[in-house]
């Protein structure tokens, strides 16, 4: 017996008129996942589209220091024979890790050894923080990126909807 709902990629069950997400579709049980696909549900209905880029939904374990990852694992690269460079930076090395006196934790990539594409994106951190990559993204871009919930990451998305008049919990 199954424990999800079939649904398809406009989130639509077998009753056409019945729309399902979060912890009874597939994937993993969590409530910012939910939340993109909650958006993207209601997108679909209102404008016949909606998407979730379920390979950059952020896995989080709520510990001190936290630990979040977004990706496949080293392991699974490894596995199927992908080429990757890692760059890890630890927290010893960082001024502001040291001026609040917890230095436990670091920062790592595995990116693509051709491309530089980031593979995987792993932070063991005392507080997770939002990283800002310059590649000209808009509020929107930042918007529909996922961020876990709860963390004060979060804040950064709704900043960013508000600033195109789309903010969920202003």
């Amino acid at each position: 017996m199954s424990t999800t709902v079939d649904d398809d990629d406009s989130f639509t069950t077998s009753q056409s008129s019945i729309k399902c997400i979060g912890h009874v579709t597939f994937g993993p049980m969590l409530a910012h996942k939910a939340k993109e696909e909650g958006i993207a549900a209601i997108e679909h209905i209102k404008h016949g589209h909606g998407h979730v880029n379920y390979g950059a939904i952020p896995s989080v374990v709520y510990t001190h220091p936290e630990v979040a990852w977004v990706g496949k694992t080293e392991q699974d690269l490894k596995s199927e024979g992908v080429k990757y460079n890692v760059g890890k930076f630890v927290f010893t090395a960082n001024s502001r890790a040291k001026t609040n006196l917890d230095t436990d934790g670091f920062v790592k990539f595995l990116t693509e050894k051709e491309t530089d594409k980031i593979l995987v994106f792993t932070l063991l951190v005392p507080t997770l923080g939002v990283v800002a990559i310059e590649y000209g993204a808009s509020a929107e871009d930042i918007a529909r990126t996922c961020h876990a919930h709860p963390t004060l990451s979060e804040a950064f998305k709704e900043a960013a909807m508000a600033a195109y008049d789309k903010p969920i919990h202003m």
